[in-house]
């Protein structure tokens, strides 16, 4: 789930969500996605709201690493499982610098027990790039597209 920036702030924060997906989160872990812009613009109010969310068995990912503000200072006081890197740094992982860069990085964030994966693991050059350095988990196309969520039908309080 990436949930907009509007429903992410809202008062009850994660309890929006948790209608929804109450009965999903004995079986599955839901990744709520967040990005490091909207966690930076009210960083104290978004870590109680992730926290909230956190504690009702959701994970939360830090979507797009690397791509806004990108400040460790920031990384280590969100409350975060996941690390998503960037599309920019994964497919720059040719470059011998900028991949010591990114390696260095991916080994102080897994060290720190976030999760990491690489986005936008488009081909085998990549891919390979990015087992070698160490990451957790891809994302892309040949993995798997973006779906539209599909309606969950309501369930009745009530038994008859």
């Amino acid at each position: 789930m990436s949930p907009r920036v509007g429903q992410f702030y809202w008062p009850k924060g994660g309890q929006n969500y948790w209608p929804l997906t109450q009965p999903f989160l004995s079986d599955y872990k839901l990744v709520l996605e967040v990005t490091e812009t909207a966690l930076i613009t009210q960083l104290e109010r978004a870590n109680r709201h992730m926290m909230q969310l956190r504690n009702l068995g959701f994970l939360v990912a830090l979507d797009d690493f690397g791509s806004g503000y990108s400040s460790l200072s920031y990384l280590t006081r969100m409350p975060v499982d996941v690390v998503k890197f960037d599309i920019t740094l994964v497919q720059s992982l040719h470059d011998d610098v900028h991949r010591r860069l990114v390696a260095h990085l991916l080994e102080f964030i897994a060290s720190a027990g976030q999760i990491t994966v690489a986005e936008g693991v488009e081909d085998e050059a990549v891919l390979q790039c990015v087992r070698e350095i160490g990451f957790d988990c891809v994302q892309g196309f040949p993995w798997g597209r973006p779906r539209e969520l599909t309606p969950i039908p309501r369930i009745s309080a009530k038994t008859e």
